[in-house]
């Protein structure tokens, strides 16, 4: 994945997803390039703002936002246990108060949770 700045950064995928972006590559190739295009190429930054709310009202999912889907996911991740900051691109001593927020877990983290077994989808996930 590509983040700020254009920095590489590998993060953890439910199996789910992951299978159907496996997929999607079968049938787009796995030639470089970026993952999702529009119309006139590689979707920007503006196109997914535009694209994610759509996808949500067609999944019946009102409100739906990018960095809605990045606060779910920290908030799971921590759930699971995992240390969220890295993953979420963060120096690891800076504190960010905002995530941390959002992220209180509901429950006590497992010790024996994986950063993926919350996610609907995964093999030990509801």
């Amino acid at each position: 994945m590509h983040g700020k700045g254009d920095q590489v950064r590998t993060v953890p995928s439910p199996p789910t997803p992951r299978a159907r972006v496996s997929a999607w590559l079968d049938l787009r190739g796995r030639q470089p390039g970026p993952l999702w295009t529009g119309q006139r190429g590689a979707l920007t930054i503006s196109g997914i703002i535009q694209v994610v709310p759509a996808v949500g009202d067609n999944a019946k999912l009102p409100g739906l936002r990018p960095h809605r889907l990045r606060h779910t996911y920290a908030t799971r991740l921590r759930e699971a246990g995992a240390q969220v900051q890295a993953l979420l691109g963060h120096a690891p001593s800076t504190p960010r108060l905002g995530i941390s927020a959002l992220a209180q877990p509901s429950k006590p983290p497992s010790s024996t949770a994986s950063p993926t077994s919350t996610f609907p989808g995964s093999s030990t996930g509801s």
